[in-house]
């Protein structure tokens, strides 16, 4: 089993260094990492490894960037990682053991913050769509999804934004269940800069429109 972990990244260097060495040094070595930016600080640093590919984007957005990873990939699982997260040692080899004929799954995160602490757990919740009508119910790092269940569900809706993957594990879960794990997957930094915090109010008014374009699913 092939994966594909699609990273966008913009001048975070001290990030995209962790976040790419996390997935290269999984146990499954059968792993390619494509890093999406438009010019970023320190790609310069990042390991000299053939399983890594650095692909130049347009400069429109972190889902328009993440669809040119999508399409340049070539894994039999894909998963979409932020340049802050942190993949869990083993959890490609867990996945691998684990997703049998399922599409897609999700598990848990751990909350880190800016020191590396773990500060909570979040994910792992039974799958509903009535839960997903309320809120994100499955945390963006410990998701991962087949390719055929890309060729089904097509790209990220990158009219949606930075939200883009809340209205995908909707599109996803229409078609769907998800194997729900309390595996921990990943590891989601908690820090000043990161999107849940400083651009809260634009988050919770995309998050809206999601909800608006799937509200014949809620009725």
């Amino acid at each position: 089993m092939r994966f594909s972990v699609v990273i966008p990244t913009l001048n975070r260097p001290e990030h995209i260094r962790r976040s790419v060495r996390a997935a290269l040094d999984q146990s499954h070595r059968d792993v390619e990492v494509i890093v999406c930016s438009k010019g970023s600080a320190g790609l310069e640093d990042l390991p000299d490894d053939p399983r890594l590919q650095i692909l130049e984007t347009d400069d429109r957005g972190v889902p328009h960037a993440l669809n040119q990873g999508l399409a340049a990939s070539t894994g039999d699982v894909l998963h979409y990682a932020c340049d802050d997260d942190l993949m869990e040692p083993g959890a490609l080899e867990w996945i691998a053991a684990n997703l049998g004929d399922r599409r897609w799954l999700t598990g848990k995160t751990w909350l880190i913050d800016a020191d590396d602490q773990v500060i909570g757990i979040k994910g792992g919740e039974p799958w509903s769509l009535a839960g997903m009508a309320k809120r994100n119910i499955c945390m963006q790092p410990a998701v991962f999804w087949t390719r055929s269940a890309l060729e089904a569900v097509g790209p990220m809706d990158e009219s949606v934004g930075h939200v883009c993957d809340y209205d995908y594990w909707i599109r996803l879960g229409l078609r769907w269940e998800p194997l729900v794990t309390d595996q921990v997957l990943a590891r989601y930094r908690v820090h000043p800069g990161s999107i849940s915090v400083c651009r809260r109010e634009e988050q919770d008014a995309l998050a809206d429109k999601v909800r608006q374009k799937h509200r014949a699913v809620w009725q």
